[in-house]
């Protein structure tokens, strides 16, 4: 299969580019696992979301937010779209 690389992700344990599955921590404000050092069990203490392919998350303070005055103010870690979710689930 032709995996994608998740362009300005790099791994937080093997410092590698990020190909195939990015696993990012729920919980760590900005920890991303490759597909290998995720199956080896490195950052088992946390859940990880698996984001299949690049672009799938969204900034809820976005260019289309309402909250534009506030938006310099607000820094929300990055989190999966609703439709992300359901499929996981």
């Amino acid at each position: 299969t032709n995996k994608e690389c998740h362009i300005g992700v790099e791994c937080d344990n093997c410092k590698g580019s990020v190909v195939g599955s990015r696993y990012k921590c729920v919980v760590c404000r900005n920890y991303d696992l490759c597909e290998k050092c995720s199956a080896a069990g490195i950052h088992s203490e946390h859940n990880m979301i698996k984001i299949t392919k690049p672009g799938n998350l969204y900034h809820p303070y976005g260019p289309h937010s309402h909250n534009r005055r506030f938006r310099h103010m607000l820094s929300p870690p990055l989190i999966p779209n609703p439709a992300f979710i359901e499929q996981i689930q």
